[in-house]
């Protein structure tokens, strides 16, 4: 199954992408230049079928297959359990702000599980690493701070 979103990833980069997104995200993993809203698309196909496997079997090869599974684990039909447990594999892999920050925008369904969400962050709070920090301050920006 990875082996087919790699090939949907790559049939749908461009060069230019590629080189505007290097830009932005300079220390990334290597970028195929794949828009976001196409990574969308392509998660919530996959979100369709056997995204387990697809999370279980990926690797950190291209910007964009990270990009992917994080928003797989972020919108497909789990249990909050379940969606803690992948995620406790996924954060330590981030590698820059991007992929960060749109899976904490994508964590919509923890607006329905504040406390517990809360209990599952805080642990990163004593963190040296940079984007297992960055994911809880942006978690807490996004679902916690308000008027």
């Amino acid at each position: 199954m990875i082996k087919q979103v790699k090939q949907e990833l790559i049939a749908l980069s461009s060069s230019q992408m590629a080189n505007y997104s290097h830009k932005l995200i300079p220390n990334s993993l290597p970028i195929l230049g794949v828009s976001i809203p196409n990574i969308r698309k392509l998660a919530k196909k996959f979100c369709k079928l056997d995204f387990r496997g697809i999370i279980e079997e990926y690797d950190s090869s291209s910007f964009e297959l990270q990009m992917l599974v994080g928003i797989i684990i972020a919108t497909a039909p789990l249990s909050l359990e379940e969606r803690f447990t992948y995620l406790n594999e996924f954060i330590p892999k981030i590698c820059d702000w991007a992929v960060c920050d749109c899976l904490v925008n994508s964590l919509k369904c923890c607006k329905d599980h504040l406390r517990e969400t809360l209990d599952f962050i805080l642990k990163y709070k004593t963190s040296q690493k940079e984007f297992e920090v960055r994911f809880l301050v942006v978690m807490l920006l996004n679902y916690y701070i308000n008027e």
